[in-house]
């Protein structure tokens, strides 16, 4: 008979279960769980009998954020803080245009003007910082803390959670912030605050006979600095940072909480879904109306058909205020209330995901279903639909 693990596929990965086998030293049976993972790479940082680690905040440029692969091949540039100091900083020239806004305006007329009329008031300011930044005054790490959870959690649901907090230390003066205004400027970003900076990790070391290992152990982590506080002492000045990785910026406060509060509804689940979007979209007219928006974020939300599928027999209007009511569906919208918090009450009073538990029995009746029936033909393979 054959074993229906035996036909389970994962990408990347053998598992060769076979028949249980019996040992000729001690004849115990065992089961043959050898498994062959060729995404698995060998630790370079055994080869160091010793090592230390440099860590180095830079700039990056628009070109580097549209070709992940020029962040690998570039030399690091406008340095900010480093690891035992800055020495070279790499700066970029404030008058060079290869890395300036005229290239990235796009198209449209109306923002061709908001962004030269931006640049304009922010050239004197920029100039300043720029030879702040280039004077080198060096400003070191002392702690970096990052914290990544890969899997279901609280904060983003099934998605990554990555969290980096930063503590740096400037002995002579308080040039922090006009060093990333400088090199978010020199790199095409009008806005420091929005723009994105290369957070590199080297590793060195020698190697038993105390010779210098030379090994390409360097690892690069666009990053998105959400917050930073200072402190200023008779030592120096000292830095409080917190930042997400670029990729995650989109799962920020800013984005993640509505601009204004109202009823959506649909006649269905997916059109109360495209009816959420919408609203969120034209909330932020007024913003722009009263100009205090130059540009507007756009918001699309998806339903799989899969989940469609699932939920194809739900016609509850639910109100997740007082969570019932008659058709259609129903739900509000509060700018207290984050869109990913109201999105997990609303598929949460969905049919059958009210039940987590009658849900959990009919997955592993549907496992056991496909486990009997791959015993009854051992040509079958077991297919997740």
């Amino acid at each position: 008979m054959a074993d229906w693990r035996s036909n389970i596929k994962i990408p990347g990965v053998t598992i060769p279960f076979g028949s249980p086998k019996t040992t000729s030293i001690t004849g115990n049976t065992t089961q043959s769980t050898n498994i062959k993972r060729n995404f698995v790479e060998p630790n370079v940082l055994n080869q160091y009998a010793s090592y230390t680690y440099v860590f180095t905040l830079s700039g990056l440029n628009r070109d580097q954020i549209d070709n992940s692969v020029k962040v690998l091949q570039d030399p690091i540039h406008d340095v900010i803080a480093r690891t035992g100091g800055i020495g070279n900083g790499n700066f970029s020239d404030f008058n060079s245009t290869k890395y300036k806004f005229s290239n990235f305006t796009g198209q449209d007329k109306s923002l061709r003007s908001v962004t030269a009329k931006q640049i304009q008031d922010v050239i004197p300011d920029a100039k300043n910082a720029d030879a702040i930044l280039k004077r080198g005054h060096d400003i070191f790490f002392e702690k970096v803390n990052i914290t990544a959870v890969p899997r279901p959690n609280d904060q983003r649901k099934l998605m990554n959670y990555t969290k980096i907090e930063i503590e740096l230390t400037e002995p002579f003066g308080v040039t922090l912030f006009e060093k990333l205004r400088a090199s978010a400027f020199n790199n095409g970003f009008i806005d420091h605050i929005d723009a994105p900076f290369l957070l590199s990790l080297d590793f060195k070391g020698y190697d038993s006979n105390g010779k210098e290992k030379k090994v390409i152990t360097r690892r690069f982590m666009p990053i998105k600095i959400t917050n930073c506080e200072m402190s200023i002492t008779a030592a120096g000045t000292r830095y409080y940072m917190t930042a997400v990785p670029w990729t995650e910026f989109g799962m920020t406060d800013r984005f993640l909480y509505p601009r204004d509060k109202g009823k959506v509804s649909g006649d269905s689940f997916v059109l109360a879904m495209q009816d959420f979007a919408k609203k969120l979209n034209e909330d932020q007219d007024a913003e722009i109306k009263s100009k205090t928006r130059a540009l507007k974020d756009k918001y699309i939300i998806t339903v799989s058909k899969r989940f469609q599928k699932t939920i194809q027999a739900y016609g509850t209007n639910y109100d997740i205020e007082t969570l019932g009511g008659p058709d259609p569906v129903k739900f509000y919208r509060n700018p207290e209330t984050s869109i990913s918090e109201t999105l997990t009450k609303v598929i949460l009073n969905c049919e059958p995901f009210r039940n987590v538990a009658n849900l959990a029995k009919q997955y592993w009746i549907e496992v056991d279903r496909l486990k009997n029936l791959d015993s009854a033909d051992p040509g079958s393979t077991l297919v997740s639909k």
